[in-house]
């Protein structure tokens, strides 16, 4: 499948759990990510600031370390 066609992703309320993986930065015309209600931990991917249609981010209530960076909004 190739990730330029996906335009939502909804994983939340899975209880998955480690790093946010890399790839999502892959997914470039995704206008809606939500992660919220997780157990992902540590940073947001930097994959994930050359995601130019992104306009809704919910990341809520995981164990991300310092918030959103600048570079990604």
């Amino acid at each position: 499948m190739n990730g330029a066609l996906i335009d939502e992703l909804d994983l939340s309320n899975n209880q998955f759990a480690g790093i946010i993986p890399s790839s999502i930065g892959k997914l470039s015309s995704l206008h809606k990510l939500s992660l919220e209600s997780n157990r992902f931990f540590g940073e947001i991917p930097t994959e994930m600031f050359g995601l130019n249609q992104l306009q809704t981010l919910n990341i809520s209530n995981n164990n991300l370390n310092d918030g959103i960076p600048v570079e990604i909004l």
